[in-house]
């Protein structure tokens, strides 16, 4: 009797074990482009809000000037979020300094500069990661080249996830720099057909992708493509989460982190479900 309460025993601690091996813990909150609804996005100003209200993630875009460095910035022109006009890649980081990143916003922002890769890196400590978006990549990788060596000369590689829209750009950055993790985004995919829609259309499955994250739009999240995702090694971050109700169905899919505009809100409600200790 003893000998089989002992192997009863053994399943009920194997099962239990089990079933919180399967718990998911909280998704990193990840702040997009910083805290956009606070501060005019992109910014030093954004960062800093988004870093205050205790976040895990800054999420940045990154355009290579045309002296070779790296500044913030989403769109390939800087003519929506700065004083000026004109392409990115035609302009010297000396050029996109003297523009106002900010008034556009709000004048309690105005002479807010475009902020370069390095000053973004000086913010980050040993507890915030940066999710680094590459822009206006190039055929030949070279661009991705210059950023890598960028990183890896700032030393803080290990606080740095490199994300792109495109596969190849993905590949590129895996045979550059292989420890530094990367993230592949796209806004659906139809699996039937082999396809994958992010700025353009890729033939292919998104689990054929080298990356250790997988980034879909929240219109795209279900249970089941998580836990897919997770047997397979990855991790999933949905992207486009910016109310409340979309944020507690991303919790309850399991996801790994979710990015939004809303930093302040996911927050809240990740204090507020959590279980007291």
């Amino acid at each position: 009797m003893k000998s089989r309460y002992s192997i009863i025993g053994l399943i009920i601690i194997l099962l239990t074990a089990s079933a919180s091996g399967q718990q998911q813990s909280e998704p990193h909150i990840i702040a997009h482009r910083g805290a956009p609804l606070v501060a005019p996005e992109n910014t030093l100003a954004s960062f800093r809000a988004a870093i205050a209200m205790k976040i895990d993630v800054l999420e940045i875009d990154l355009r290579a000037t045309k002296d070779d460095h790296f500044v913030v910035m989403h769109d390939a022109t800087v003519n929506r979020t700065t004083s000026g006009k004109g392409k990115v890649a035609e302009k010297t980081l000396s050029e996109l300094r003297t523009l106002d990143a900010g008034s556009w916003f709000d004048a309690r922002f105005a002479g807010e500069k475009i902020p370069t890769l390095e000053e973004v890196l000086a913010l980050l400590d040993s507890s915030l990661l940066l999710i680094a978006e590459l822009k206006g990549s190039s055929d030949d990788g070279s661009v991705e080249a210059q950023l890598v060596q960028k990183i890896v000369e700032s030393g803080k590689q290990r606080h740095i996830i490199l994300k792109s829209f495109e596969m190849e750009v993905i590949e590129h950055f895996k045979n550059l720099a292989p420890d530094i993790p990367r993230l592949f985004v796209y806004a659906f995919r139809i699996p039937w057909m082999h396809l994958i829609v992010g700025t353009g259309v890729s033939a292919g499955s998104v689990f054929d992708v080298d990356a250790e994250y997988l980034q879909p739009h929240y219109l795209l999240l279900s249970s089941s493509f998580v836990e897919e995702a997770h047997r397979r090694g990855y991790k999933v971050v949905a992207w486009g989460v910016d109310d409340e109700k979309t944020m507690r169905k991303a919790i309850g899919f399991g996801v790994d982190g979710i990015e939004t505009d809303r930093p302040d809100l996911l927050k809240h409600i990740l204090d507020s479900t959590r279980d007291p200790k």
